[in-house]
């Protein structure tokens, strides 16, 4: 690729990823602000009191936002600017590199551990693209059914380890490990069992499906907010816990679908900023 062809990638990139990041890493220092101002004595947040920070305190959180699911948005634009040499390499290294960084990821390497979980995961889609590789032609069948069923029992095994206190951070992270992988396979191809041929569901699923990425960058700290305001109303008991586990995430839902709907239809150029167009 040609230096103008990047150019125009991070253009297209810094409306797509960067306008978004800042946009909701802004609203959440806002709204982290508000809060903590009216009720400072109820901690609805994990950070605490945000008052008397200083100018480097504000851009630290602007790297560790507080919407904590912006990570991947940021490792997604550090890897863009990334991607010229990550196209050498992959061009000129071809698969080891993909699976020499698969195999760190898995057992967790100090470079991982410092926030690159995202490197390892790029490079597969970028050596998937560059070799034009065309996974969207696997025939998926039936049997792919047993890959839900082996995510759920990674993910009860690894719960089962944690909850008796099991030390063996090594185990918990080779099964937390291989429960992602399991999880992706188990949606993306059971996704396609369900929905592809499905004329009922498909178009009232796809209602809310293009909202997805507007229910990814709004959902926190919007679901901390409503959970710890029901854990402060209604107190902490074992039951309550469990409905407030159940409902919460169903009302945060419904307000995002709300919200974006509502500013999609009245401010839809405002709703294109702050999704990047999506």
């Amino acid at each position: 690729k040609n230096t103008k062809e990047y150019i125009n990638k991070y253009k297209k990139r810094f409306k797509s990823l960067v306008i978004p990041y800042l946009f909701w890493s802004l609203l959440g220092i806002f709204t982290i602000t508000i809060f903590t101002t009216i009720h400072p004595e109820q901690n609805f947040f994990y950070t605490g009191i945000i008052k008397g920070y200083s100018i480097p305190d504000f851009i630290k959180m602007f790297l560790h936002p507080i919407p904590t699911q912006l990570w991947f948005v940021r490792n997604l634009f550090a890897l863009v600017i990334l991607s010229p040499v990550i196209y050498f390499l992959i061009k000129h290294l071809k698969f080891y590199i993909v699976g020499a960084l698969l195999i760190a990821w898995f057992i967790e390497v100090e470079f991982y551990a410092n926030g690159f979980r995202s490197v390892a995961f790029y490079f597969t889609g970028a050596y998937i693209g560059i070799n034009n590789i065309k996974i969207t032609n696997l025939k998926i069948s039936k049997t792919y059914i047993i890959l839900p069923i082996i995510w759920f029992l990674l993910v009860l095994i690894k719960t089962h380890l944690k909850i008796n206190g099991d030390e063996s951070l090594l185990t918990l992270s080779l099964l937390h490990k291989a429960s992602v992988l399991f999880g992706i396979a188990s949606i993306w191809t059971n996704y396609d069992l369900i929905f592809k041929d499905n004329i009922t569901i498909k178009p009232k699923m796809f209602a809310i499906f293009k909202y997805s990425f507007f229910i990814y960058i709004f959902h926190d700290p919007l679901l901390t907010v409503i959970k710890n305001w029901l854990y402060f109303s209604y107190g902490e008991s074992e039951s309550t816990l469990f409905i407030i586990y159940i409902i919460a995430p169903i009302i945060t839902l419904v307000i995002v679908l709300s919200t974006g709907r509502s500013i999609k239809m009245y401010i839809p150029k405002l709703y294109k900023i702050i999704t990047g167009n999506r």
